[in-house]
């Protein structure tokens, strides 16, 4: 049973050296310190060795220095083609920053065989993972970035040499895979397009086309015929309208929606998104709009904008109408306003004023 006589002692207006049965009474803030230092050394458990997660400062020395100095978490691809800047404060998913193969990697690879795709949206915490579709439709994850080493697979059947494991930490509910090799399989031809570009998505205008791009990304263009309230959850249902008759439904948050979609309704426009169908019809998701019939409807690289999924900020090649409706404001995180609190006193915690009451002071 936990004792109750400090408390009681104090709340009382006094106290004493010992409990009743010769007990003394617990200094309180020693309970503090104990509590502190039982929480270092849960950290001190809890942090990854060195050697596994390399320390911010570390990654940011690695650059030179007539690149400039990254001021957060720096990720580098594997063959060093790319490399991204995390801001200070954001901190990526367990896995985004790709491990070396190692020799025991190599003799216990497995193979694989499959349809090689990448995210042309970021999503939260700025996951763009690129992803492994087996027969049946079972999904791997092969990076939670692009890998621009094989940009040129995109898209395609491959054949992919890869270790099954499971990542610590925050990560995907998804399995996942250490890619050791990635070759087309026979009788797929690679992409001409620069292996460092992400290749856009198919252009998808017919109904036709659409039912071919199940599960795949889609730039679907057509024209933005209505907005109206899905339901109680805060949601908007965008309805584009495909030239042949067609129809896809756009779900997104109602804000999103007012901002981004409403000033193009009647227009001709390009939808960027994960298209699925069920029982309701055509579907896409994680959107991006753009002005017009465009050939490449991407999204800008506003380092913050698609943190938290929203649709990003930035200008994309579609460019928008000045006459549109801005976004309610340019920063897509807001300042809370400043709210004063005045300085606690030394007695506000009641732990502290058990203790100075229990000092005499």
């Amino acid at each position: 049973m936990v004792r109750r006589w400090p408390l009681l002692l104090a709340l009382a207006g006094g106290c004493s050296e010992e409990m009743p049965g010769g007990d003394a009474i617990p200094d309180p803030r020693a309970a503090v310190k104990r509590e502190a230092s039982d929480d270092a050394r849960r950290d001190a458990i809890a942090t990854p060795r060195a050697e596994a997660t390399p320390p911010p400062e570390a990654a940011a020395a690695a650059i030179p220095a007539d690149e400039g100095a990254c001021q957060g978490v720096l990720q580098r691809s594997l063959d060093g083609t790319s490399e991204q800047c995390w801001p200070p404060g954001f901190t990526p998913v367990e896995g985004a920053l790709r491990t070396p193969i190692t020799p025991e990697d190599e003799a216990r690879a497995e193979v694989f065989e499959g349809f090689f795709d990448v995210d042309r949206v970021r999503g939260g915490k700025r996951l763009q993972g690129s992803w492994l579709e087996v027969k049946g439709g079972e999904r791997y994850i092969l990076s939670y970035q692009p890998m621009p080493e094989h940009f040129d697979k995109v898209e395609r059947r491959v054949i992919v040499r890869a270790v099954p494991y499971s990542p610590g930490g925050q990560h995907l509910y998804a399995r996942h895979l250490r890619v050791v090799s990635m070759t087309l399989a026979e009788g797929e031809a690679p992409r001409d397009a620069p292996t460092a570009t992400l290749p856009p998505a198919q252009v998808v205008r017919t109904s036709g086309e659409l039912r071919r791009q199940i599960g795949r990304w889609a730039q679907v263009v057509g024209t933005l015929s209505k907005i109206s309230k899905e339901d109680s959850s805060g949601r908007a249902k965008i309805l584009l309208r495909l030239d042949d008759g067609g129809r896809v439904t756009i779900s997104e948050a109602r804000a999103t929606a007012e901002w981004a979609y409403r000033p193009r309704v009647g227009t001709r426009v390009t939808i960027l998104g994960k298209l699925n169908r069920d029982k309701d019809g055509f579907h896409l998701w994680s959107t991006h709009v753009c002005d017009g019939e465009v050939a490449t409807c991407s999204v800008g690289e506003d380092p913050l904008a698609s943190i938290y999924g929203e649709v990003a900020l930035a200008t994309s090649t579609g460019a928008r109408d000045p006459s549109a409706a801005a976004p309610p404001s340019e920063d897509p995180m807001p300042t809370p306003p400043t709210v004063e609190v005045p300085p606690a006193s030394a007695a506000s915690d009641p732990l502290e004023a058990l203790a100075l009451r229990c000092d005499g002071r």
